[in-house]
């Protein structure tokens, strides 16, 4: 039987491992901003801004008692608040897409309610975050539509 997901607030030790799941080169492919590796020095800023929990919110999933991938929880630029996922190789092929997605968000909104519905932003060719969205039961948009210049569907909590 398949051992249930926790989730914990990321902290200063995991730094150097979020960095390495930030630079796997399948994150890299689909992500909106870089497809280059992001320098430690780079990532050691934006990690320690990320740990202060204004506006950003981190955890660490864990299975079996060892990290299995994040979810991250900010408001994008357009005013949303946005779910980022990531789950570790080691994890992928377990189905554990859809409990890191929905109970990384029920954990999150439990600690900080949001009125605003959550929301996620997959490109087009991101077919494995592409399914994994749609096997948790988020809602997507129909047609695809630009997401900081590239197309992207929307997908929506089911809340």
């Amino acid at each position: 039987m398949n051992t249930p997901l926790t989730f914990r607030p990321a902290t200063d030790s995991d730094c150097r491992l979020v960095w390495t799941w930030a630079n796997d080169p399948a994150l890299l492919a689909h992500t909106f901003r870089t497809h280059e590796p992001i320098p430690w020095e780079t990532h050691q800023k934006w990690y320690k801004t990320t740990l202060l929990g204004t506006t950003r919110h981190l955890y660490i999933a864990e299975h079996d008692g060892a990290p299995a991938g994040y979810v991250r929880f900010e408001d994008n630029h357009l005013g949303e608040p946005e779910i980022s996922v990531y789950l570790a190789p080691p994890c992928r092929g377990r189905h554990l897409s859809a409990p890191l997605i929905n109970d990384g968000t029920r954990h999150h909104l439990l600690l900080h309610p949001d009125p605003r519905p959550m929301t996620a932003w997959v490109r087009i060719e991101n077919a494995p975050s592409l399914a994994a969205f749609r096997s948790a039961g988020w809602l997507s948009s129909p047609p695809p539509a630009p997401y900081l210049t590239l197309p992207a569907y929307r997908f929506v909590f089911p809340a």
